[in-house]
């Protein structure tokens, strides 16, 4: 019991123990001499015990308990046998089981300590995988992989700058939807895009189709090429974007069918590429976070669908900067027109120099346009 055991009487006791030891080398006359100095000694050092093993009751260590019960019966056996020595009595002595209950004793308060550990271990590593757990939903798993092997947060996700391109999307005048479930399906539409842009997680190659920045009520913002690469080689960041874009179309069309809402629903989404920067704050929470220009011209992009003069109805619409369609291979550029944005007199906040913007419009019923795109292998 150290934590219970006067430690300043320490350095006094060293001397003593080793005098009461050294008897033992001494001629069985002058051993005998210095019985009364050992016996002396053996009853401080009883004392001793006595007063740690009562702290050690008191605050409740563990096998205390068994310690006490050997040392009781201990001193019991040896009464016995003194007993027998002063009144004359022949026959075998006990203390020699006395002294086995005792070590009985300190085997089982042994165990009863490292039992004890071995629970606090289980407990201790229950509690670490449901943190782990827990973090799996803040951070990636090969975020949780590399701090596990002791690296830093802040090394676990690329940051400087790069370039990539950003998809946002936004479900227009969602508060003005008065259908019951209209919260619990956004909130399942956009885990579905997410388990999208999951798709193809590689974590040595640090790869996956997107990057989801962060929700805004009603839309998302995702980047793709940065942080994580895109998964697919031979296809530039652009087109994989627009490819993406219609898989969100397509599984919007799906939650807006299973709603079976009675007035149409759209969505706008703009996509644009552009400088990308991935950091960690200098202070407070260390949360990975990513900014640059190409997220704020794709929000900028999709809310131009408020500017132009689309259709005569409300409808969808995917919209792109310049630079993005012409990245495009033929097939999907066919699918878009050009809006002359002089013509109309309209500028993009942010882009002053762009002159056109590059649109898809998507018509109310939009199955058959999105089941098209997909046939023909223009849908990833």
């Amino acid at each position: 019991m150290p934590k219970e055991y006067p430690r300043k009487i320490w350095p006094l006791r060293v001397i003593p123990y080793a005098l009461s030891v050294a008897t033992i080398s001494f001629e069985i006359e002058m051993m005998t001499s210095f019985l009364w100095y050992v016996h002396t000694h053996h009853l401080i050092v009883m004392g001793i015990a006595i007063y740690t093993i009562y702290r050690a009751y008191q605050n409740h260590r563990i096998g205390t308990r068994w310690i006490v019960i050997g040392s009781v019966a201990m001193i019991i056996f040896s009464l016995a046998d003194m007993l027998k020595a002063f009144t004359g009595r022949s026959g075998t002595f006990v203390i020699h089981f006395g002294f086995a209950f005792f070590v009985a004793s300190q085997a089982a308060a042994i165990a009863q300590v490292y039992t004890n550990i071995f629970r606090r271990l289980v407990r201790e590593q229950e509690k670490t995988k449901h943190s782990f757990t827990q973090l799996g939903k803040v951070f990636y798993p090969h975020q949780l992989d590399l701090m596990e092997q002791g690296e830093h947060l802040e090394s676990t996700m690329p940051t400087g700058n790069s370039q990539g391109c950003a998809i946002c999307f936004d479900i227009v005048s969602s508060t003005k939807i008065k259908h019951v479930d209209r919260i619990r399906s956004i909130k399942n539409y956009f885990s579905s895009c997410y388990g999208i842009m999951m798709e193809n997680y590689d974590p040595k190659r640090l790869s996956a189709n997107a990057y989801r920045v962060k929700e805004m009520g009603d839309g998302f913002l995702c980047s793709i090429g940065y942080p994580f690469k895109i998964p697919e080689h031979g296809k530039n960041p652009a087109e994989f974007a627009v490819e993406l874009s219609y898989r969100f179309a397509e599984l919007f069309e799906v939650h807006r069918r299973k709603m079976d809402y009675a007035r149409p629903i759209h969505f706008a989404m703009g996509i644009a590429v552009g400088d990308l920067h991935g950091f960690y704050p200098e202070t407070g929470t260390k949360e990975y976070d990513l900014q640059g220009r190409a997220l704020v011209l794709a929000t900028r992009y999709e809310r131009m669908r408020k500017q132009l003069k689309l259709s005569d109805k409300e409808c969808s619409v995917i919209i792109l900067q310049e630079d993005i369609f012409l990245s495009l291979p033929s097939k999907l550029r066919e699918k878009f027109q050009r809006i002359d944005l002089k013509k109309q007199g309209l500028t993009v906040r942010d882009d002053p120099h762009a002159d056109v913007v590059y649109v898809h419009i998507l018509a109310e019923d939009q199955t058959s346009t999105l089941e098209t795109a997909h046939n023909t292998g223009q849908v990833a």
